[in-house]
């Protein structure tokens, strides 16, 4: 590995000194352990000093005669750094340039008019009797297995994803997955990376745990997602380039969007067209005892999946407008079609003060990065995730750099 210079050092100093105020801002560290150890045991700095350093290496960043897409990179991290901390001081700061600082994205209110339009077509394809809300919720609870059966689903499907991510990418000697089911969380899932090419995925069986959405679950939490994207970048910007900013992970900044871009679209790169229906209808569900119906199931999922914003609009509804818990909770539940429970836990992630900005990285990373891979040719779409999964980029790379329209 390459010896980190001082520019590096001090980007990883300062983030140890945040997280001693504010738990959670480091997602993950692989790098020197002298230096966190030093970091966690040397006198604490302020918040003013660490915003002044931050401020101090920002303006030191075009000296140091970095490639453009690492000075871009590190330019848009250490913005969304210096939001970090203008919040943590206190700084009123709109909730929109909040977001845009620390990810790098616009955000917008998406017109309900849009999710009524999707209301209208589900109700036309979701089996059953009664308000739509209780047919999508019976629809759901029919793929609801145990934590026994679900460890079995998740074993089968590590080695079903890992197997496909191979044909896509080389990856590291030695890495593994492993799951572990635990309980009162925010999120339903949570990837761990623990350095070495190995994570940790945390599942959430407070909430319960259903056939239907396992792969898609283990390719963003595993492979081609979270797993593999954080392996691919410690062995490649890390360890062989140096590059320190990539022995970290820092929640709400840029690289989160890239990370959930590339997550949420990871099923899809290594189930195209309708393999994921093949492989559920004739391995996955008769593997659990299931029957299934994958291809009604694809549907619903499509449509479901158009209620993303919802979330994003819930968020700007609180800290935009001052939309009180219930009120949230209710428009959840109204326009997402999840029931009370759900809604209630999505409430506390987009109101806890690490994670309020950051229910916007998943659906605006999925639409870069879909518009970076393009409607082009297999063979090109994966050769650009490819790309996604190993380079270093910032969400205005992605929106610089979108794939051609066919026929363009």
């Amino acid at each position: 590995m390459n010896t980190l210079d001082a520019f590096g050092t001090e980007y990883l100093r300062i983030a140890f000194g945040i997280v001693r105020h504010f738990p959670g801002f480091i997602d993950a560290y692989v790098g020197p352990a002298e230096l966190k150890a030093t970091a966690e045991t040397e006198l604490m700095s302020s918040l003013a000093e660490l915003h002044t350093r931050v401020r101090r290496l920002h303006e030191q960043l075009p000296a140091q005669g970095y490639p453009e897409t690492r000075r871009d990179y590190l330019d848009k991290q250490l913005t969304g750094i210096d939001m970090v901390l203008r919040k943590l001081q206190g700084e009123s700061v709109p909730y929109r340039q909040e977001v845009a600082a620390c990810f790098d994205i616009d955000i917008a209110l998406e017109p309900e008019s849009t999710f009524e339009a999707v209301r209208d077509e589900l109700e036309e394809i979701v089996p059953g009797r009664g308000s739509l809300l209780d047919r999508l919720d019976a629809w759901r609870n029919q793929y609801n297995i145990d934590n026994a059966t679900a460890r079995t689903g998740f074993d089968l499907l590590l080695n079903e994803t890992r197997k496909r991510t191979l044909a896509i990418v080389d990856l590291p000697e030695g890495e593994s997955v492993e799951i572990a089911f635990v309980v009162d969380k925010p999120w339903s899932g949570y990837n761990w990376y623990l350095g070495n090419a190995k994570s940790l995925v945390e599942i959430n069986v407070d909430l319960p745990l259903r056939a239907n959405a396992m792969v898609d679950l283990t390719a963003h939490e595993g492979y081609p997602g979270h797993h593999t994207e954080h392996s691919l970048k410690d062995r490649i910007l890390y360890q062989q380039r140096g590059y320190a900013e990539h022995a970290i992970h820092l929640i709400n900044t840029p690289e989160c969007v890239i990370s959930e871009g590339i997550a949420t679209v990871a099923e899809a790169q290594i189930f195209p067209g309708d393999d994921g229906i093949v492989f559920k209808s004739d391995v996955f569900y008769p593997a659990l005892g299931l029957q299934g119906d994958p291809q009604r199931e694809e549907r619903i999922d499509a449509l479901v999946g158009k209620l993303r914003a919802v979330a994003g609009n819930a968020a700007i509804l609180r800290h935009e407008q001052g939309a009180s818990e219930s009120e949230v909770i209710d428009y959840l539940m109204t326009w997402e079609l999840t029931p009370k429970e759900r809604a209630e836990r999505r409430f506390r992630f987009l109101d806890d003060p690490l994670w309020r900005p950051y229910i916007f990285t998943y659906f605006a990373g999925r639409d870069l990065v879909l518009d970076y891979l393009g409607p082009g040719e297999p063979s090109e779409q994966i050769e650009r995730f490819r790309s996604v999964l190993t380079g270093q980029i910032t969400p205005s790379w992605l929106r610089a750099h979108r794939a051609p329209s066919v026929g363009a």
